[in-house]
């Protein structure tokens, strides 16, 4: 699963790299969680637009948006088949912009945080589809990111990943033509050669902690403190 993502970069950055216009305030984040706002990419062609929804899809049916756990994550086999991400997954896809995501490795008693990035990546996009839950005049806006088998290099970390979109399929991903069949190609594991991992600074297990220490090697801590 993804639970803890960074995106480290500001809003004037992301409306670079992805030509997309925004109007929304952001800075960079180390430690983003689930229930914050976040940027997410939505439309298509001329009319995509940055902006900020709530990580965790509430159900449109959902008789509140407190009344259930939020679903951060959707598996992309079942995607297409769960009554709770299907009608997203066929009309409301979206990108979620991040530089790194965090699993934890269970290992000796203890839960090891990882910090793991795409070579060559300072900002890359994760695979979303999104809703908007609606009562009289209050709306909500929500995402959910979907994951898929981890690769070989980082199993012993945690066994399912984000999915992790390549450039080139950025504009198929949020294609309302796309068809079914060609969507669930894309959600493949990134390829081990492009993957880097480190473990991190136990300071990230508390999402009050949001700054660049979070992301400081855990050897690196630890000498710190010797």
């Amino acid at each position: 699963m993804c639970g803890r993502y960074q995106l480290s970069v500001p809003i004037d950055e992301l409306i670079d790299l992805f030509s997309t216009p925004s109007s929304m305030d952001f800075s960079p984040r180390y430690n983003i969680a689930p229930s914050q706002r976040v940027p997410v990419i939505r439309g298509w062609s001329n009319i995509r637009s940055i902006d900020p929804l709530q990580w965790g899809l509430v159900a449109p049916w959902a008789d509140s948006p407190k009344a259930n756990a939020p679903m951060i994550n959707a598996r992309s086999e079942t995607v297409h088949e769960k009554p709770s991400f299907r009608a997203s997954f066929q009309t409301q896809r979206c990108l979620v912009p991040a530089s790194g995501f965090y699993e934890w490795e269970k290992k000796e008693g203890e839960k090891i945080p990882h910090l793991v990035k795409v070579s060559g990546h300072e900002v890359y996009a994760m695979a979303g589809i999104w809703s908007r839950w609606v009562r009289g005049t209050e709306y909500l806006e929500t995402f959910s990111i979907l994951t898929t088998a981890a690769g070989p290099c980082i199993r012993h970390i945690h066994d399912r990943m984000p999915v992790i979109l390549h450039p080139d399929h950025y504009a198929a991903w949020l294609d309302p033509k796309s068809t079914q069949k060609k969507l669930l190609n894309l959600c493949q594991p990134v390829p081990d050669e492009f993957i880097e991992f480190s473990a991190v600074s136990d300071r990230v297990n508390s999402a009050k902690n949001d700054d660049s220490s979070c992301e400081v090697s855990r050897i690196e801590q630890q000498s710190l403190f010797q």
